[in-house]
């Protein structure tokens, strides 16, 4: 403002000086020069109220931006502000607010991370997480590692260990206690030993997810699949298969998440799409009076690998988070109870199992329908940081809340 002011005074001085000039050869001069000195002051503080105005609305902007998490742009305006603006006026102000956001205290990038980056849609398809999950910098969310994906990881794949351990043996049919113990025991081990190896430098969730789920799903895998197309003539024949669908499903649960790179909650909303489908049409076929063992099983493989890999490849669209999942499998399985029993409790005694089935369905249906409404805003950012800046005309009021 002090540029303004002297770069306007100087201009005044060359007119009057002018017009003085002009004044010594007419006459009436001098007043002329009153009026043209007076008309340039005025034209002075006409400029310096549009300056002000400008840059008080810059400052407004500014700190609107801050507010609503938009932190870029509010960095870009104080840094307009401050190389636009005199010493005096706001750029003081808003040098004053950037050292805060950037300095030691590293507050801005706390609120980068913590506030929502602008306005957010109810059921918009964006990646929302919490916990782990944490935006990268090109607006993809993306998971690191975790000491409770780890532990996830070795416990599963322990018992994973154990159960082949038992099946072995089974398969060699062996009779002493003793040889079964040490078989489950050196599963264990294996298993134990194995993961921690895996995962030296942690896991993320989202990679834990996909190896159990895969060892689950290849075990689906072959039992269904051996009583819907009879590959199975002996109970050997089917523990030796199982064996090799979990080992075969574990691996490809691996090198899926390598390739795809799923989260934890696409894994949860594949295996509920799964585990759903595959019990909705159960019931369908109890109710239709289907008693053959080959076409129930056939109808529940081939169900369940289609809802499979059909949610597989809009998991990353629905984007849900494992808890908003297990959130949606609870009402589904309550859904299910309180349709069951409302017939029970109505029909009483004569009710048939047909019946019950046609309340169980309706009520695992409206259950996930229900869940998946009652969840929309689950995953939506839940900052624990909140920040106020709001200019007055002595400075400014920054006020900033925490919960813990």
């Amino acid at each position: 403002m002090k540029t303004i002011r002297c770069v306007l005074g100087f201009s005044s001085l060359m007119i009057w000086s002018a017009t003085e000039a002009a004044a010594q050869d007419e006459p009436g001069g001098f007043r002329a020069s009153e009026n043209v000195v007076e008309s340039a002051a005025a034209t002075a503080t006409v400029s310096e109220s549009e300056v002000e105005t400008n840059e008080l609305e810059l400052y407004h902007r500014a700190t609107m931006n801050l507010a609503t998490g938009q932190l870029s742009e509010s960095r870009r305006l104080f840094e307009t502000l401050t190389a636009t603006s005199s010493p005096s006026a706001l750029g003081v102000k808003a040098k004053k607010v950037l050292e805060v956001l950037d300095g030691p205290t590293g507050l801005g990038s706390l609120l980068d991370n913590r506030l929502p980056k602008g306005p957010r849609l109810l059921g918009s398809n964006q990646k929302r997480a919490r916990s782990s999950v944490n935006p990268a910098q090109d607006g993809e969310f993306t998971e690191s590692p975790t000491r409770l994906a780890r532990g996830e990881l070795v416990t599963t794949q322990t018992l994973h260990g154990i159960i082949l351990g038992v099946e072995f043996c089974a398969v060699l049919e062996c009779l002493e206690s003793r040889t079964i113990i040490s078989s489950a025991v050196l599963g264990g081990a294996a298993g134990l030993t194995g993961s921690l190896l895996y995962s030296p430098d942690g896991v993320r969730p989202g990679q834990t997810a996909a190896i159990n789920s895969g060892t689950i799903m290849g075990a689906w895998t072959m039992f269904s699949m051996s009583l819907a197309f009879e590959f199975a003539e002996s109970s050997t024949e089917l523990t030796t298969l199982l064996m090799l669908g979990q080992v075969a499903g574990t691996l490809s649960g691996g090198l899926a998440y390598e390739y795809f790179q799923p989260t934890a909650g696409e894994v949860a909303l594949v295996n509920s799409a799964t585990i759903w489908s595959s019990v909705l049409t159960g019931l369908s076929l109890g109710i239709s009076g289907i008693n053959r063992t080959t076409t129930i099983w056939t109808n529940l493989f081939l169900v369940s690998h289609l809802s499979a890999a059909t949610m597989a490849y809009f998991a990353k669209d629905l984007a849900m988070s494992r808890g908003r999942v297990l959130l949606i499998d609870g009402s589904a399985i309550l859904g299910g109870l309180v349709g069951a029993a409302a017939v029970l409790v109505t029909a009483g005694d004569t009710v048939s199992g047909e019946a019950v089935q046609v309340g169980s369905a309706l009520g695992i249906t409206a259950g996930l329908a229900l869940g998946t409404y009652l969840t929309r805003n689950f995953d939506l950012p839940d900052p624990g940081v909140s920040m106020a800046l709001m200019p007055t005309e002595d400075g400014g009021l920054l006020t900033i809340g925490a919960r813990f």
